[in-house]
């Protein structure tokens, strides 16, 4: 169950393909991510593991999950849940790595941890994808009169 949303105030993926986000695989931590795992507070920890879910909903063909992690329900991802789902088409496998998480940065009121993803994708086709990019994944930081839906990553 994924009680958490991803609350984007940027998500830059750079395609070196065909720009058709075709992400639909569990997001595994790279060799080097997975030995500084342990090292990580449990703030950047809890927000990697939502890039994880999201990525964990994508590969269960669960549009519908995948694109409510996004803030405002689906709002930011920028499409609307058929046109999100639209978007997995056409892919037959996806790999993707977490290349590295930040340290919680603050900022009016918020937390910002910064994600980074390596995605390699194949099309129905035959046609590879490859995608770099980064998640910034926000929540409320202790305001008074938060929900616990904002206090969430």
């Amino acid at each position: 169950m994924i009680a958490s949303r991803i609350k984007v105030s940027a998500a830059v993926l750079i395609c070196t393909g065909a720009w058709n986000l075709p992400i639909a695989a569990l997001v595994f931590p790279a060799p080097a991510m997975a030995q500084a795992a342990s090292q990580l507070s449990d703030e950047s920890a809890a927000a990697a593991q939502v890039v994880r879910d999201y990525y964990a909903a994508l590969n269960a063909g669960d549009y519908a999950r995948a694109h409510a992690l996004w803030a405002d329900g689906g709002a930011a991802s920028g499409k609307s849940l058929a046109e999100f789902k639209q978007g997995f088409a056409h892919t037959r496998s996806t790999a993707a790595q977490i290349v590295s998480v930040s340290a919680p940065e603050g900022a009016m009121g918020s937390e910002f941890v910064t994600v980074a993803v390596d995605v390699h994708a194949t099309l129905d086709n035959g046609a590879p994808q490859h995608f770099t990019g980064n998640y910034t994944v926000r929540r409320v930081n202790g305001v008074p009169g938060a929900t616990a839906a904002q206090l969430n990553w």
